[in-house]
């Protein structure tokens, strides 16, 4: 815009053809490389499991501790690449992992001795 320094009307021209290119290029690499549709879906399973971790954080603060919320992500990654890399065993899919593979974390920082119900704890003494 700096060079040119078009109206309203081309620029918004310009944005909308700009807008069409950035959608249709992406679909053409993914017709020409199917495996990139596959890395998506893998992706798309690990962004499960960070929205997990957050909605946990937000929405159940006395679930877990900041120490749980890392091992979650850590496992989760690991595992659901795991699964990934092992071609989905039984027919499970990833997202499944990714999504169980957090709660499972939580769940056992509750009530495993040691784990932190509710909010950090100061060390006491």
């Amino acid at each position: 815009m700096p060079w040119c320094r078009p109206d309203e009307a081309r620029q918004w021209v310009a944005t909308r053809w700009i807008s069409l290119a950035v959608g249709l290029v992406p679909l053409f690499c993914v017709f020409f490389t199917p495996r990139i549709l596959e890395l998506s879906f893998f992706s798309r399973a690990l962004r499960l499991s960070i929205a997990i971790v957050a909605c946990i954080g937000v929405y159940l603060p006395l679930c877990g501790s900041s120490r749980s919320a890392v091992v979650a992500l850590a496992f989760s990654g690991f595992a659901t690449t795991a699964w990934y890399l092992l071609g989905n065993p039984f027919g499970i899919d990833n997202m499944y992992v990714a999504a169980i593979a957090p709660a499972l974390v939580f769940a056992l920082d509750r009530v495993l001795p040691g784990g932190r119900p509710g909010a950090a704890r100061v060390s006491e003494g």
